[in-house]
């Protein structure tokens, strides 16, 4: 038993590649769910150009 006392330390140094990218997900997650969520610039455009696509047919179709 005491070998594996004396091991654990070393196995879990060997696992800090591992813990680093779960603890920043953990805490990325954490911090997506606390913060409101910002708009994409990109999403705006996409939802200007269809206003304006759908203004052009509305306009259209009027005339």
């Amino acid at each position: 038993m005491s070998d594996l006392a004396s091991l654990l330390p070393l196995a879990l140094l060997l696992l800090v590649p591992v813990w680093i990218p779960l603890g920043a997900a953990a805490i990325g997650t954490v911090r997506d769910r606390l913060r409101p969520p910002v708009p994409s610039p990109a999403q705006a455009a996409v939802e200007q150009a269809r206003r304006r696509a759908e203004e052009t047919r509305s306009a259209r179709v009027l005339a």
